[in-house]
């Protein structure tokens, strides 16, 4: 059983489209990662070494997907980073707040934390694959600010990062009947 704590885009649609945005942050958190998953899965982990520091398997950085296009919302799933009131721990070990089932992720690999200025920072934690914004990668130990909107690459996971109001509207836009 995989401990990749994504969800589904579709658990989120109601909420989406009943609760306004203090209602909708307060239940599933201020912001997400979102991943669209073109070729449709992770790499999952071994189930032994999925919280073991060592094991994490060395994998080319993969080419940013540039003008692809969500094909289906039942490939997009999202990460809740809850309420930022700590620091969010990204890594493939089932205790991070954030678990990426994936085989490029080290066990704990970043983290995510706001700042007194309101601001979001990542972290890489001495990741073995990395951890970048866009295609910038990021030096180990050092907070760099991401934009919301912005892609973040845990390494060859993409995902966007996307505050409870953006993450709102794309569910809704996405599970609309229209």
């Amino acid at each position: 059983m995989s401990s990749d704590s994504a969800k589904s885009i579709e658990s989120f649609a109601v909420d989406a489209a009943l609760l306004d945005a203090g209602k909708f942050a307060s239940k599933h958190g201020q912001a997400f990662l979102l991943r669209a998953l073109f070729d449709g899965v992770l790499q999952p982990t071994p189930v032994n070494e999925r919280d073991a520091y060592k094991g994490t398997h060395k994998i080319p950085r993969l080419d940013l997907l540039v003008g692809n296009r969500l094909q289906s919302p039942e490939a997009t799933y999202a990460y809740s980073l809850g309420d930022l009131a700590g620091p969010v721990s990204v890594g493939r070990a089932s205790s991070n707040r954030v678990c990426i089932d994936d085989v490029s992720l080290s066990a704990q690999h970043a983290e995510i934390e706001l700042r007194d200025d309101g601001e979001l920072y990542v972290t890489d934690k001495g990741s073995t694959n990395g951890t970048a914004i866009g295609d910038g990668k990021l030096t180990f130990g050092n907070p760099t600010q991401v934009p919301f909107g912005k892609v973040l690459v845990f390494g060859s996971v993409k995902l966007t990062l996307l505050r409870a109001t953006q993450f709102m509207d794309f569910v809704r836009t996405v599970t609309s009947p229209d």
